[in-house]
This record gives C-alpha cells, structure tokens and sequence, in this order.
C-alpha cells in the first residue's frame, strides 16, 4: 500500500509540472468509453498550415480547437460516432469531411488537405480509410453499426468477436467466450459502458453457470452504438486478463430525434437439417438430436435530446427495449425413456433493455449516466439444450423428465461517467458502476440423481443413461460495484509525454447456494461391517449424485466376490440379472451457503512518448491486488507487477505506417469460484457405494420411474467392507473399495502465493495502401509463466488405499505449483507388482485400469504424516504448467467509402502445453484456479498417465481466416441495395485419448497413449454467410430497411467434435471412443424488417 500512495504523488508531481504545453497526440488511448480524434492540416503542396481552425461536430459533441506550429490538432473525450469535420483559415478554402469514424478507446488520426481559395468555399471530401496509429502498439479490431448492418453476423454481441484475428471458438465456454491469444474462454474481460461485465464466479460474459455454460448477455446490436477488440499489446489501463479485452459502448441520444422499430424472426422453417452423431457408425451412447433452434426478438429505439429550454445541445437521452424468445427443439434418443414422451422444447425468454443520459452543461464537461439489464426464464425442460453451445452435441439419454427444471437468471447494471477537459491538454475520468447478476434453478424434482451405467459395464450395446433426478444445482447471486479514476496531461520536454495515470477498486459479493438434488442426509458412523467411517464425515449431513454400477463377472477385477446379502441383483435389459450397488461418484458433506466477496485494487501509470515524427514509445507499469475473502480465511493477492512497454517507427514520418514491438505482462484476476470452493472450507466425499434397497430374494426394488431406490444407512454402506470386495492381497477393492474424502482440514491458501501471469512479445508492420486500405502483419509470443491452482501431496493410489483411521489423507492449499515448490511432507510410496514387501505399512492395493488389467500395486511407507500440508524440505516434484501460444497475423482492412467495405485476416499458430487455463475442455472442468489437475502428487503407478506431458492443447487452430465486405448500389433502381459476404475458414482441433480419473470418476481427464494431440485432427471446416438489404424511403428521413442474412449457404457439415473418452469411469471402456459427437451448424436464415427515423 505504502508503493501505491508513493506511486500516486510521483504521478500528481509529474503532472503538476512541465513548462512548455503542446497538443500534439495527447489522450492515446481514451477511456473505455470514449475515443479521439487527432491529425495534420496541410496545404495543396503537402506543407503544415499552422493556425487553422478545426471543427468537429457529431450527434452529441462539437469542439473547435486550432492546430500547432507543426499544423496538428488533437480533440479528446469523444462519444463514438460518425462526425463531420471542417478546417478552414484565412485564405483557404474551407475543407469538410463527412462521416470521420470516432471509435472507442482509441485516438483516431485524420488529416485534411485545405486549397487556396476563398473561406466561403467549401470543398467536401469523404473519410475513406482505416488510419495507422503511429504511436501506439495496440492490437484491436474495431467495429461499429456500419459494419455489423451491412455484413452477415448473429444478433448477440459475442459474435462480433470472431471477426478479430486471433480468436477461435473457446469450446465448452461457449460462443460469447472465445479463445484469444490461447487463454481460455474464461480469461477475457467484457465491459460495457464502463461496466465490468465478466462474471465474477467463473470468467465469462454475463452469467456463466459451470453445469449449463455461459447464458451470455441480453446485450445485443439494437443497443451497441461500437465493438474494440483488444488482442494483444495491451495499453497499462487494461488488465485482469490473460486473454482479450472487449470494449462496448451503448448508444447515445443527440440534438435530432431519431428511433426504430424492427423485429427479426428465424422460425426453424428457415434451417437444413442437421447431420447428429446417433446416425454414423452405429453409436451406442446415443444422445439424441436437435431439430430446430427457431429464435425471434423485436426491438424499439428512441434518441435524441430532452426538450427542456436551452438543453437541446446540452441534454440527450436513449432508450431500448428489446423482448426475444430463443428456442431448442429436441427429442431423446431412439430407445430412452424420454423419447416416448415426443418432441420438448426449451424456451428462453429476455426482456433486455437500456437507457442512457448525456448531460453537457459545457463544452468541456460531459455527464453520462446508463443502465441496461436482460432478465431472463426459461420453461419447465431440460437445461442442457443450452443455445449457446449449439451446435455442440446434445445429451437428451434420460428415462424421464426428472431432470428438467425451470432457470431464471439476468443481470441489472448502472453506471456514471464523468469527463473533464481542466485544460486543453489535461483531462479527467471518473466513473462509479453497481451490477447485480443472479442464476436460479428450480422446478426440479427432489430426487437423487442416478446415472445407470449398467449395460456399458457388462459390455452390452447399451448407453448409460439418466435414470432419476437433476443432481448438482448451484445458485449464485452477484452484487458488484467499483469506483475508476483516471487523468491525462500533456506535457512537452524532449518531445512531447501524454502523462496518464489511474486507479480502479472493484468489490464483489458472491452469494451462492449449492447442493445435489434428493436432499441431505447424515452420513453413517459405520459401515455395514461394523467399521467406523472417518471422524470428519460421520454424522454429518451430506448431499450426492449416484452412479448405478453392476459387476462383470467376466472382468479381471475384484468386483465379483461381493455377495447378493451386500450387492444384490437387478434384471438388465439384454443381459438378465447381475449384481449392482450405488456409488456416490461425487458428494459434500459441508455447508450449502457459501458466501464471499473480492476485492481488487489496479493502479497504472504510462508514457505516451513522441520522440518525434519518426519514433514514439509507450511504456508504463500497472499494479493489481486481490482480496478473496471466506469464511475460513482472507488472504491478499498483492504486489502482483505487469510492466508494458512499446516501440513505434514511422519510417517516413507521413503518418500512414509503422514498425512497432511491444512487451507486455498480463495478471490473470481469480474468480470468486476459488473462494466459495477453498476458503469456505468446501468439503467433497468420493466413492461412497451403497447397496441399494432390495427384497427378501435380493432383488432390487424398483421406485415409480424404473430404478433402484437408494437407502443410505450404515446397513448399507458398502464402502471399507471387505466382504463387499477385495484384491488379491485382501485389500478392500471394487464395491467395497474405501471412500475418499478431501477438505477435512481448512484449504489455506500458502503464505506469497501470487496471481497467474504470463508474457507477451509483438512485433509486426502496418501501412496505409490505395482506397483506404491498410495492411498489416504481426508475430505474437505469449507464454503463461506462472499458475495458481489448489494442491495436495497425495497420490492416486494413496487417495484410493487410505485407511480412514490412519491416512494418508487429502490436505489441500492453494498455491503456485512448480518443479522446485515444497508445500507438503512427501509420500514415501513403493511400486510392486502383485504381493506387498514384508516392511509394508500401509497397502494401498492393486490398481486396474478400465479394461480391467492390473497395474500393479503400491505400499505406503509414511502413511500418517504423507500429504501434510507442512513443508519437508524437498520438492513436491509438481510439473511445470506449461501454455506456449505462437501466431503470424495477416489483415487487409477499409472503412466504408467508395461504396464498399473490406475486412480481411488470416491467423497461422501453434497452441502447446500441457494447462489449458481458467476453463478445462477435457472434462469440462469450469473451476478456475481449483481444478483437478494437481489433486494428486503423479504417484508410483501411472495412474495420471500423461496428464503434465505438453502437447496440442484443446482450442490449437492451425489456420484461421475471416473476410468480410459489403458494397452498396450507389445510383439506378437498386440504389441502396446492400450486399454483405461472411466467410470464415479454421483448421480441425487436435484429438486426444482421454481416461477416467482413477479417484473421481469423471471421463475426459487424463490424456494417454502418446498424450495431447497425438491422434490427429478433427476436419478443417468453412462457412459462407450472406447478407442483403434494401431501404424503401417512406417520407424525409424515414425508410423501412428489409434485411436477410443467410448463414452457411454452402450447407458445410463438417466433423467438428470427436469422442475422445476411452474410458466411462475408471472400470468401463466407452465402445463409442473415436466416433462422432458433433458437426457444423447446417444451412439457416434469418429475416428482419426495421422502420428507421
């Protein structure tokens, strides 16, 4: 804190002094909010006109400013928009440009050329290019109404952000979340109107639920007045992410009126038919299919200026609301339970709306206050036809309906800007947001969740499937709000310094309910042998989701020696009747409330500095700390240091190309996930088998939907009891394997523990070309250097052979893993291959993989102390978390003019590593900072195969390339007809064989055979989107625009996902391993009319 107070007065002496004040390219990089305006006035025989008076007007801003000696001028704190600018000066001709682009974030450069003449002339000429910042290195796409009218793009925000090289489908994230510069999905930042958007649990945009995925934002383009995509080389403000930074802004009002009335309707008519996995290479874990995704939303906009007397220049207003139904029509798989009852269809309805306030009372103080929320519900139907992750496979293998329930989730946001010009060359931002974000899950039946995985465990050519309840459901509601302030001042010494500094404290609440579905119960204090359970589990109330398993008499596997008394028979269908028990794949067994809050505090200073008209160079320093804050600990995240520093040359110093390099480091914000899971002292049990209830013949009795009925008793707790299963050596095994428990102890986060961050190096070129063309091509490097994940100092083995009474035991902390970390006492384990050394402690068994062959087995030497969270002196031997991201950009890119617009980009990189980040698209783990991947130590036995192996990771796309253009009829009967062409090309994702977990259970986790990317590629895939529209003037400034856009128009369906699971769980292989799971979105369409005025 003592650096933070020291850095704000260095900052406030530096901009108190400084003796020559000059305009020159001040304000860079504006707030997030704004943007600027900056160029050169020259004569017809290209020399400066110093003293010419520069106007600019706009719908909400005009500014009048007069250029320097070197005829420059510079115009900040712009609303973005289309603007008009005019120089003029004595003896000149006045000069006019109409339609000047004012984007977010970004001081834009436009020069004028004025003619000799008379000062009542006035020559107009058109803005027609995309102009080269020569003196910053930031790397952003951006994009306005202009573009996303006249091209072929879906009504959501998110998929504006594909447009920008670099980003790629994040997978399991969804597709408001993509993959930028190799993060994850969850590691980008999303503000809107200066709101922090993201989601404070997960990452993400909007509300992201870690069962359903992202649910985005009701925030679509009837609001968005601009998009910056920011993917590389980012300026010191910006931060918290490892990923991208995406900047949107509202909408504003103006000195006219001006509105619309549009709807837009894409009824599943409008759709091909999709190809689904259940129809190729005779799949027997079938999923079923979606046969419509029919959407419809309608919108009204209103703006203009409130017409109180003397505010028609001064106060402005925009308002919209915008109501929208998106559907998923699906139906079961052939055979299931739920297919008998037809077709479903789940509804999502939102009522999504923003209004805004400008008030300027001066020329150089503007007012805006803004608010915009989208509550959201859906129907009563099942949540994993979620929307957003079509056409990503189904999984509709249910029973019945037991499953579905009812969502209600949406978010609430305000905020208030305040922008000040103190003096030509020294400006002041300050801003106060409040959001408020909730998901709720009910309707739902309150039964336990079973999975039957029967028929795959006796090697029939059946699915599992879900035989009864929701399971794991979780709550959140989100309170957040933060305070920015920032300043820039200009100063001339050696060239000319753009001085900048701010501050940001955002502070969260996270309140979150969870559980599993069936309700709790108090855990037995023994089991059905006798034998205590552990002392932190017993008797306390538990919640959990089952697994339906039965015993292959056919397998190498201990599992056949249970009895009917402990696991009796059930009749399976194509098998007859085989002996079952209930294993509690996953439960907790602590509080259902868990309640925390963050808070972060971010400082940044920067240096604009123009050496002169060659050589620019940006460097500056941004300091960031983050409180978590649970109800067993507090811990501060500080001192955590992201330097910035670029280079620009314009070899000919004409303002039209650059050569640049820039380094920088990114500190990646933890989400409050890692507080409501560790902090809260989360408590998780594992493998806890049940017998389920049965008759005097032990034989199950069957509930009222077809499955056994879980009786959750010492009776029938199965687990630790040896006749329930043993190995060879006598160890329980099987049913009666021991359960697993984690979280006896308060999970600490260890002592110095920092943020993740990774490093960045750019170097590219960029110029000005013919028709307002610009060319550019950049390398970027981006290695992810440091992680924090939850840890423990077990092994496998030792997790699955622990003796309750004497361990070893799972005792996590939070912290940094590396080669050389020493947080805990090291297992002493020794492999053998079928019988213990005579000086065995502890048996921890023979382990088998899910084809049933033994492993071998491992004694454990150190069994009592083994896993201690106490340092021993010697490395914990954790691997290094390796994530290499490598990229050559390619763009051609022109503004509207001429009649046309062009964006063009191609991406060729190379995604290496072996840690993903925040999100995990092999098993789909959304728990950022606490995933399973350093839960256990490797161990003696292989049994995390090649988990730390570096390899392809999941979101490597080879060759990416969009285009996009547009060009509209200037003249004769088709005069503003608009045509829009969409084109996006990418390469296949690598393939892996993914195990089961050997202690959780879960498939998808554990990469074997040669590790990640080792079998290949799925097939590259392309999609051409159109667009067309056509205005019908209806009066003076009125028209009526009929629009329809066509997507995939070529009907590509190219393999997009294969079923990279081996194995179910860790006993049963999966037969569909390598067969298809899903494929491109088929052709669809979507029309629209608007009225405009």
């Amino acid at each position: 804190m003592k650096l933070l107070i020291k850095g704000i007065f260095v900052s406030a002496l530096l901009f108190s002094t400084g003796t020559r004040v000059g305009p020159l390219l001040y304000a860079q990089e504006t707030s997030a909010t704004r943007g600027g305006l900056s160029g050169v006035i020259t004569d017809g025989s290209g020399a400066a006109v110093p003293g010419a008076k520069v106007t600019l007007k706009g719908a909400t801003d005009q500014k009048e400013v007069t250029t320097d000696a070197t005829g420059r001028y510079t115009i900040g704190g712009l609303t973005p928009g289309l603007y008009s600018v005019t120089a003029k000066k004595e003896g000149f001709s006045a000069t006019e440009a109409k339609n000047v682009n004012v984007v977010i974030g970004r001081l834009s450069s436009f020069d004028l050329s004025i003619q000799i003449g008379q000062v009542s002339d006035v020559i107009e000429v058109k803005a027609n290019s995309v102009e080269v910042n020569t003196v910053s290195t930031a790397i952003g796409s951006n994009l306005d109404y202009t573009f996303y009218e006249q091209v072929p793009v879906a009504r959501n925000v998110g998929s504006l952000f594909y447009t920008a090289p670099g980003a790629v489908n994040g997978g399991g994230t969804g597709n408001a979340n993509p993959s930028i510069g190799g993060a994850t999905g969850l590691e980008n930042q999303y503000i809107i109107d200066g709101v922090n958007l993201t989601d404070v649990g997960y990452g993400g945009l909007g509300v992201f639920s870690p069962t359903y995925g992202s649910l985005g934002t009701g925030i679509n383009l009837s609001f968005i007045q601009g998009v910056q995509v920011k993917t590389g080389a980012l300026e010191p403000k910006y931060g918290r992410a490892d990923g991208g930074i995406a900047l949107i802004v509202t909408k504003t009002g103006g000195t006219h009126f001006h509105g619309a009335v549009s709807a837009y309707f894409a009824p599943a008519q409008f759709s091909s038919t999709q190809r689904y996995a259940d129809d190729f290479f005779n799949r027997v874990n079938t999923h079923g299919r979606i046969f419509g995704v029919p959407q419809y939303d309608a919108a009204i906009e209103l703006g203009g200026y409130i017409p109180f007397h003397g505010m028609r220049d001064k106060l402005f207003f925009f308002g919209a609301f915008n109501p929208s139904l998106n559907q998923v029509q699906y139906i079961a798989p052939a055979g299931s339970g739920l297919a008998a009852q037809g077709a479903f269809t789940n509804s999502i309805t939102a009522y999504s709306w923003a209004g805004k306030i400008t008030y300027k009372p001066f020329e150089t103080l503007t007012f805006d206050a803004s608010a915009f929320g989208d509550p959201s519900s859906s129907n009563y139907g099942y949540g994993y036809a979620n929307q957003d992750t079509f056409p990503l496979y189904p999984n509709f293998n249910q029973a019945n309906s037991s499953s579905f329930s009812r969502w209600n989730f949406g978010s609430r946001n305000e905020v208030f800007h305040m922008n000040a010009a103190i003096t030509p060359t020294w400006v002041l931002n300050i801003a106060g947001t409040a959001k408020q974000t909730h998901f709720t899950e009910s309707g739902f039946q309150n039964l336990y969740n079973i999975t039957d995985t029967t028929q795959p465990n006796l090697g029939l050519a059946g699915a599992q499937f879900n035989a009864a309840g929701l399971g794991y459901y979780q709550n959140p509601d989100t309170h957040a709000y933060s305070f920015t302030a920032e300043t820039e001042k200009t100063v001339s010494f050696f060239g000319t310094h753009t001085l900048s500094i701010g501050y940001e404290f955002d502070r969260a609440i996270y309140d979150l309910f969870k559980g599993y579905t069936g309700g709790t119960y108090a855990f037995p204090t023994t089991n059905s042998a006798g034998a205590a359970t552990p002392a932190a589990i017993a008797g306390t109330q538990t919640s959990a989701g089952f697994k339906l398993i039965a015993l292959n008499y056919t397998k190498d596997s201990p599992d056949p020696n249970c009895p009917l008394t402990l696991c009796p028979q059930m009749n399976i269908p194509g098998y007859g009747l085989a002996q079952v028990y209930l294993s509690q794949n996953r439960g907790i067994f602590s509080t259902p409330q868990a309640f925390t809050s963050v808070g972060y505090h971010q400082l940044y200073a920067n240096d604009d500095w123009v050496i002169n008209k060659h050589i620019s160079v940006n460097a500056g320093l941004r300091w960031e700390e983050e409180q978590l804050n649970g109800v067993v600990q507090q811990y501060v995240f500080n001192d955590n240091w992201s330097p910035r520093v670029g280079i620009n040359i314009d070899p000919f110093g004409d303002r039209k190309g650059k050569v640049f390099f820039n380094y920088a480091r990114y500190t990646q914000m933890l989400p409050a996930d890692a507080a409501v899971r560790e902090l809260n002292q989360e408590q998780d049990v594992y493998r806890a088998n049940y017998a389920p209830l049965s008759d005097a013949n032990h034989q199950v009795v069957l509930s009222s939907l077809g499955t056994v009925i879980p009786v959750l008793d010492a009776a029938h707790l199965l687990s630790g009891n040896t006749a329930a299963g043993v190995d060879d050596n006598g160890v329980a095994a099987g049913a009666g394997r021991g359960l697993s428990i984690s979280g006896s102890a308060p999970e600490l986060i260890a002592s110095g523990t920092k943020l993740n961050y990774e490093e960045e190096f750019v170097a590219g070129i960029e110029r000005q070309v013919g028709l307002g063309f610009v060319v550019s091509a950049r390398y970027t490097d981006r290695r992810l250097l440091r992680i924090l994940e939850d840890l423990s100092g077990v092994s496998p083995e030792g997790a699955l052979g622990a003796d309750p009474n004497i361990g070893p035991f799972q005792n996590f902390l939070i912290g940094n893993p590396s080669p050389s970390a020493d947080y805990f006492v090291n297992e002493q384990e020794e492999a053998y291959t079928t019988t213990p050394p005579a000086n065995c402690v502890l048996d921890y068994g023979i382990q088998h993989n899910a084809a049933g062959d033994a492993l071998g087995g491992a004694c454990g030497q150190n069994p009592d102390v083994a896993g201690l969270p106490t340092p021993d002196g010697k490395a914990d031997g954790f691997a290094a978390a390796r994530r290499h991201y490598q990229a050559l950009e390619i763009e051609a890119n022109k503004n509207f003019s001429h009649n046309f617009l062009m964006r063009v980009n191609y991406r060729y990189a190379k995604l290496y590593g072996n840690y993903e980040g925040l999100f995990r698209n092999d098993n789909g783990q959304s728990d950022p900072g606490v995933s399973s991947l350093f839960d256990f130590t490797q161990g003696v036995l292989g049994l995390l195969g090649n988990q730390f192996k570096s390899g392809f990771l999941n979101t490597d796309r080879r060759h990416v390339a969009n285009l996009y253009g547009s060009y509209v009829v200037p003249s004769g009967f088709l005069k503003n007809l608009t045509q829009g062409i969409g084109f996006r090309g990418q390469a296949g994702a690598p393939l892996t064989n993914l195990g089961a977990h050997p202690v959780y259970d879960n498939e998808g986790e554990i990469p074997l055979g040669n590790g990640r990317g080792s079998l290949g590629r799925t097939a590259s895939n392309m999609q051409l989107d159109l667009h067309t529209d056509y205005s019908i003037p209806v009066r003076e400034g009125a028209k009526v625009k009929l629009s329809w856009d066509m997507f995939n128009v070529l009907n590509s369906r190219s393999l997009t996902q294969v079923d990279q699971d081996s194995e179910l769980n860790s006993t049963t292989p999966n037969v569909d391993y390598l067969k298809p799971l899903s494929f491109q979105r088929a052709f669809y369409a979507r029309g629209s009319v608007r009225f405009e005025f």
